[in-house]
């Protein structure tokens, strides 16, 4: 909470005070941020700009799989609501004019075509300000890794809160993990080398970082870095479905013998990141956001010289 205070995130972000008077072995007591769950925020905008139909946008939040199936054609999925709105309005017989007349047909289909074009203007701009929120946890969480050392390992969707004032609340810090100097530094060369997209470099990284294979293969370790902290990309473009498919394979190919605690919280803060993108709709990349961050880490190493 300090940590966020002092950073460039505390008039974005909100990490509630813990009211240890009233705190527990067994409880937590903390103050009560005033908003509602991220995605049930986002979830009653589409409803409201759905005039109410909440069946419409459930379809529109897809889950996870069947979106990243959709979306493969539109890496920024920026318009992907829009295009899915297309495709669902296209079946969805309570829009279209069931009068009979065609003077009343004319007249009701033209406020029918301004009542789509609203319809898609704001699910537009639900998209993009749904980005601009995930952009934003993102970064936080890249600067608490690569600049505090300590950051939430848990940001599930639960956990976010979209704020009345506008800010972002972070929540249950339960599962926060401490990095050493060293490991942030290894952690940072690891996604600066993802960022240059060299598969030699990329391993050397993850052989720096700790991980150890049975055979040592270059590839399979780029590939493990590029799942684990950058997105899901890796594997759709070798034609698996899913992460758990995916895995599976590398361990088949080239079994991973040391996995190392650090990378393995980062590795889940990262997924779990891609997994709220995916609900919205959302391409993410994450090296793309946190390369300032491991960037600036580096340097700093090399001015104070916190590894050896």
């Amino acid at each position: 909470r300090y940590n966020m205070m002092k950073s460039p995130f505390s008039q974005l972000v909100k990490v509630p005070q813990p009211l240890r008077i009233l705190c527990t072995k067994n409880m937590l007591v903390m103050e009560l941020l005033d908003g509602k769950q991220l995605s049930r925020s986002i979830n009653d905008q589409l409803v409201d700009a759905l005039d109410g139909d909440r069946a419409l946008a459930r379809e529109l939040l897809r889950p996870k799989k069947r979106a990243q199936e959709e979306n493969k054609e539109d890496d920024s999925g920026m318009y992907a609501m829009y295009r899915n709105f297309q495709k669902i309005l296209s079946l969805n017989r309570n829009y279209k004019n069931k009068t009979s007349e065609t003077s009343q047909q004319s007249s009701v289909g033209n406020r029918g075509i301004l009542n789509e074009m609203k319809t898609i203007f704001s699910l537009i701009l639900i998209s993009k300000q749904s980005r601009k929120k995930l952009d934003l946890l993102i970064d936080v969480h890249g600067y608490q890794i690569f600049h505090d050392g300590v950051f939430n390992a848990d940001p599930h969707p639960g956990n976010i809160l979209d704020l009345t004032d506008g800010r972002i609340g972070l929540l249950d810090y339960g599962q926060a993990k401490r990095l050493q100097p060293c490991e942030c530094i290894a952690l940072a060369k690891v996604l600066m080398a993802l960022r240059d997209g060299n598969e030699d470099s990329v391993a050397d990284a993850m052989r720096e970082l700790g991980f150890r294979s049975k055979l040592d293969r270059s590839d399979i370790l780029a590939q493990t870095a590029a799942f684990y902290f950058d997105s899901d990309e890796v594997f759709e473009k070798l034609g698996y479905n899913n992460n758990k498919a995916f895995m599976e394979h590398l361990q088949k190919v080239d079994p991973m013998i040391v996995v190392p605690d650090a990378a393995v919280m980062v590795a889940r803060t990262s997924i779990l990141f891609r997994g709220i993108g995916s609900l919205l709709r959302q391409r993410v990349k994450i090296s793309d956001r946190w390369y300032p961050y491991a960037k600036a880490a580096i340097q700093e190493e090399v001015k104070l010289k916190l590894c050896t």
